[in-house]
């Protein structure tokens, strides 16, 4: 779009840009604090600096992790490494998923086991 613009469209913008790097080097010179509080600096007059307060005090939000969540990330990932798309995918996700759950069923039976066995004590 720039480089298609007419010359004199071109030249009017850069001899704008340059006017407006030049006024910006001037103000640049001078000592801003000085400049403001003796409102040398008509462009902006009234300017204030006043910094923004952020609030440090705000409780943000623990995010447990959710174990199944990974492991079902974790099925996805080693089906996408094999190489598995499409309904070959869906069918491997399944799959690992139900093994995954089965060896959590069987890992909550046992420690049930191991809970009530150890009150009869």
């Amino acid at each position: 779009m720039w480089r298609e613009a007419p010359q004199e469209v071109r030249a009017k913008f850069q001899e704008q840009a340059r006017i407006e790097k030049e006024e910006h080097q001037r103000l640049c010179v001078r000592s801003w604090r000085y400049a403001i509080e003796a409102g040398a600096d008509s462009r902006y007059p009234g300017y204030r600096y006043q910094p923004v307060f952020r609030r440090t005090d705000i409780i943000r939000r623990r995010v447990r992790k959710d174990q199944a969540e990974d492991e079902k990330v974790e099925a996805v990932a080693e089906a996408l490494i094999q190489g598995k798309s499409g309904e070959k995918l869906e069918t491997e996700i399944r799959n690992q998923m139900v093994v995954r759950s089965n060896e959590i069923a069987s890992e909550s039976e046992a420690e049930s086991t191991r809970t009530t066995s150890g009150k009869s004590r």
